[in-house]
């Protein structure tokens, strides 16, 4: 009994039976801790391997196979197109593998007259300020930040509809500080509600509880509010009208600032009215049309235009001329053929695009954007603030949209125009897309509209067509090519009656394109029907049909009727995703997103796929049910 034994040579206390039983334990623990880590080793070893068999056989799914072959067209696709025009994966536009692609060279930054900005934005969503009407130069008015990208700012008119709303730069010479108009005399318009002599900043701003833009954003109003110069308002000169470059016609000072004076044309309306500065080459002394052999437009109510003199006019106006020392004309640009850009889409102004200078004009360059078609090109001043050099979009933080390639050409399904990308509308700023052509800024029939909104200054009864002036071009050119357009107001409706006697019958049948409409509803005929044009040009082989309206018409069950996706909230975003067939897996990306219903209406096919990380199948179904919610949209405000 040696255990007994030894147990026997010590005193069985409490002491002693701890000490024994904690080295029988560590005793026990040790030895079976090495199995037990062998044990796991193998676990880890056999779990791979069963990983790796699982995969294999799931690679010899049929169904599995089919949809890789579709991701990797997709990604040879988008990694075919981004490379011939350098662009990363997520279509990050390259000026430099572009420019060495194409073997072209950027404009000069000497060429430009405020290349790049020397201060941040500082400009923030709701603040309130002062600034000039771009169709009504000589109003000022009370104006709200209403959108930030880069460098740019989106004004809004207080008081109107957001249709009128207009996009410019940080640091433009139209926009004030609150009290600018007031301290240098010039009388600002009130919002409607408020008369001139009962707006008051400090009680506005409280009553709109906003705040006030502060007057360091301002860089551009350090300075005096009128330069010296030659000019004084009432002075009488020769202008070019900047909306019909080929007439030149009787104007006067109308006003001043900083710089700068107000053309306004003798007996015509307002909004022909522009800011220039005593460099400009579309202002001219009195004598300069005599001098150079150019013909003069008198005033409309002038009684004998052919017999017009500025001796005898200005002593019936008791007026003066502008002296001769106060134009000094700046040379022109030294723009050339072939030069890269970045310029404003003036059909949808809140996109900056790749532009080529395409031609030359003494004081005009005409723009003409990257893979787009020639009519979509138009001529602007060669000191416009819509253009700038390269790299501006990059180093102000604004988004540049790359040149048009011909994967583009069927990238957006529900506008069958080519290139459209749903971006913009004819309504203006109200709606920042589209889903049907005939509201498409780039469609046939809209191409060239200058304006199709009503001018806000005129009552809500007058018609747009009442709005819009009958004629850019004298009413008599051709017996008194001296006359001047007509007014815009009550005369405008005077001559609509006459006119259609004048105009030539094939201009009637023009609106047989309206009964164009029912063929919408089969995009993949339009679609071809557009692009024919730009694949001949390019000389690609089309792509491939799109089926989108047999897809689709499953999908109209789950759109109601009496709903507006645009006031939707994220979880009625959510619930609407979870109705939608196959896309029961996909709620959680949304409610992750916290996408609500206007971010869901701005998706495209691309962001779905690519950001969203959905699959094909869901992904398709998606999208369309995305264009059947657009086009609900559209018929619910627009008819």
């Amino acid at each position: 009994m040696p255990r007994m034994w030894l147990f026997s040579d010590y005193p069985l206390n409490s002491s002693t039976l701890n000490s024994v039983a904690m080295t029988v334990k560590t005793f026990t623990k040790r030895r079976p801790k090495k199995k037990k880590m062998i044990s796991i080793r193998r676990r880890k070893r056999n779990k791979r391997k069963k990983q790796m068999q699982r995969h294999q056989k799931l690679n010899r799914n049929p169904r599995r196979i089919a949809a890789r072959m579709i991701r990797m067209t997709i990604r040879h696709r988008k990694k075919k197109s981004c490379h011939t025009l350098g662009l990363a994966k997520r279509r990050v536009f390259s000026w430099s593998k572009y420019l060495e692609h194409i073997k072209a060279k950027p404009a000069p930054v000497k060429l430009f007259k405020d290349p790049f900005p020397y201060t941040r934005n500082g400009f923030r969503p709701g603040m309130k300020l002062e600034g000039v009407d771009p169709q009504h130069p000589s109003y000022f008015c009370v104006l709200s930040v209403a959108e930030i990208v880069g460098y740019r700012v989106r004004l809004h008119f207080d008081g109107y509809p957001e249709n009128y709303d207009f996009w410019c730069n940080a640091d433009s010479m139209d926009i004030f500080p609150i009290g600018w108009c007031e301290k240098y005399g010039h009388v600002l318009q009130s919002p409607p509600g408020y008369t001139t002599e009962t707006f008051n900043w400090v009680q506005y701003l409280k009553q709109t509880k906003a705040t006030a833009a502060p007057k360091h954003l301002f860089a551009n109003r350090a300075g005096q509010a009128i330069c010296p110069n030659g000019f004084r308002v009432g002075m009488k000169l020769e202008a070019v009208d900047r909306k019909n470059t080929s007439l030149v016609c009787v104007a006067s000072v109308r006003d001043m600032m900083d710089n700068r004076i107000l053309v306004h044309f003798d007996s015509w309306d307002d909004i022909y009215d522009y800011w220039a500065d005593p460099t400009s080459p579309y202002i001219h002394p009195v004598g300069w049309c005599d001098q150079y052999g150019h013909n003069l437009t008198p005033p409309n109510d002038y009684p004998n235009p052919e017999s017009f003199l500025w001796e005898v006019y200005l002593k019936e106006t008791k007026a003066v001329a502008a002296p001769v020392r106060a134009f000094k004309q700046r040379p022109a640009c030294g723009f050339k053929r072939g030069m890269r850009l970045e310029c404003v889409d003036k059909r949808v102004p809140q996109l900056i695009r790749v532009a080529t200078v395409d031609d030359v004009k003494e004081h005009q360059i005409r723009i003409h954007f990257d893979g787009w078609l020639d009519r979509y090109s138009y001529w602007v001043d060669d000191d416009s603030p819509d253009i700038h050099p390269m790299g501006w979009c990059q180093k102000t933080g604004h988004p540049i949209e790359p040149p048009l390639t011909p994967d583009d050409v069927y990238d957006f399904l529900e506008c069958p125009t080519v290139g459209c990308r749903g971006q913009g509308h004819i309504k203006g700023a109200q709606c920042a897309t589209h889903s049907i052509q005939k509201y498409c800024p780039y469609a046939e029939e809209n191409i060239d509209i200058d304006r199709i909104v009503p001018d806000r200054l005129l009552s809500p009864d007058l018609s747009p067509e009442a709005v819009v002036p009958v004629s850019r071009e004298p009413k008599e050119c051709k017996i008194k090519p001296r006359l001047g357009r007509p007014p815009k107001y009550p005369r405008s409706e005077q001559s609509l009656k006459s006119e259609p006697i004048d105009e030539p019958p094939e201009k009637k049948p023009k609106k047989i394109k309206e009964a164009k409409p029912p063929q919408v509803t089969t995009p993949e005929k339009l679609v071809e029907q557009k692009a024919a044009s730009f694949i001949a040009l390019s000389k690609v082989l089309p792509a491939e049909k799109e089926s989108w309206h047999k897809h689709s018409h499953f999908l109209k069950k789950y759109i109601s009727s009496d709903v507006d996706p645009r006031t939707w909230t994220n979880v009625e975003v959510v619930n609407f995703i979870s109705k939608l067939p196959c896309c029961e897996k996909d709620v959680r990306v949304f409610r992750e997103e916290q996408i609500d219903g206007e971010a869901l209406l701005s998706l495209n096919q691309k962001d779905i796929l690519t950001i969203l990380n959905i699959k094909v199948g869901p992904a398709v179904k998606l999208y369309n049910s995305i264009v059947l919610l657009r086009q609900h949209v559209d018929e619910k405000v627009f008819t």
